[in-house]
């Protein structure tokens, strides 16, 4: 039988291995409300929905120990809840489609040409799967998770500016969304579709019924999507408002890492038929209007909980 000596380190080692359990528990369960977050659409049974949405908040509930990243956690999640219920609505609001104004922008920054189109002109092929059609389209689908997992991310790793990569991220989607609303526009496949431009092909779809025929239809079915929101680009806007975000409170690899993920984004879209060069623009351009108005409440928020004026350039900056 082992000495007290002995037997000390070995229960000492137990409780750490317990704690590490527990602590990868936490974690695997946040991670699993996030991928139901990125998942919940309109089109789900609402069972499925109701379901999706209270293991996500229960996640966070059984994770998330402080008061005041619990209450930012709940606020984001039904942030993005809400969002993909009213995003569906953008063509139900008997405003006409715009089809003209986005492709006479491109056509001046580019000089008579309609990049989309002359992209697919140069480098597609129908259905032909190749190296840029599966970067692109990797790329793409990126979007459904970048926001939760770079909040997930900064809670675990900068605690400090987790509320702002939250609050920077939601309030991208809603000026996104009224954007839509007020303005709902076609995207380059559609105005393919309706002759407003030479034919213009959505390659995702085209591939995906290549590779899984049916597969396309069903998951766009449950995801619930809008056709006439490209105006601004969202999956530009919310990768834009991490980078600018990253650009001063992250470390200077990650932020350029961020802004060449924006790049490559902007990049997909266009290529992919998804959005012409003024949705991506517009989504930048979303994004700086955000950080500006977070930047502001977050230098509020620390003058409030340290009132006294700030001492040296550094706390200036801080």
């Amino acid at each position: 039988m082992g000495s007290p000596a002995t037997s000390a380190p070995v229960a000492a080692g137990g409780v750490r291995l317990l704690d590490i359990v527990f602590a990868v528990g936490r974690v695997s369960l946040l991670l699993l409300a996030l991928w139901l977050l990125a998942f919940i659409r309109s089109g789900v049974p609402i069972y499925v929905y109701l379901a999706a949405v209270t293991v996500s908040l229960a996640g966070v509930w059984a994770t998330v120990r402080e008061a005041a990243d619990l209450k930012v956690w709940a606020l984001y999640i039904m942030a993005f809840v809400l969002f993909a219920q009213l995003r569906t609505i953008a063509d139900e609001t008997g405003i006409a489609t715009q089809f003209d104004y986005p492709i006479d922008a491109d056509r001046l920054l580019f000089f008579g040409s309609v990049p989309t189109v002359w992209l697919q002109e140069h480098f597609y092929a129908f259905a032909q799967i190749g190296v840029l059609e599966v970067v692109t389209i990797m790329v793409y689908l990126t979007y459904f998770v970048f926001p939760h997992l770079v909040v997930f991310a900064v809670w675990r790793l900068d605690r400090k500016h987790f509320p702002v990569y939250a609050v920077g991220i939601v309030g991208t989607v809603y000026l996104g969304l009224v954007l839509s609303l007020m303005v709902p526009t076609a995207p380059p496949w559609l105005a393919g579709q309706t002759g407003d431009l030479p034919h213009v092909f959505r390659i995702l779809e085209d591939i995906s019924q290549e590779v899984t025929p049916g597969t396309y239809a069903l998951v766009y079915d449950v995801a619930g999507p809008n056709d006439v929101a490209a105006m601004p680009s969202l999956h530009t806007a919310i990768p834009a408002v991490v980078a600018m975000i990253a650009w001063s409170r992250a470390r200077r690899p990650l932020a350029v890492a961020a802004w060449l993920y924006v790049i490559a984004m902007g990049s997909s879209l266009v290529y992919l038929g998804e959005h012409y060069v003024v949705d991506v623009l517009a989504g930048v351009g979303a994004a700086a209007v955000v950080v500006a108005l977070v930047s502001a409440w977050q230098r509020r928020r620390e003058r409030q909980a340290d009132p006294s004026p700030p001492t040296s350039v550094s706390r200036f900056r801080s």
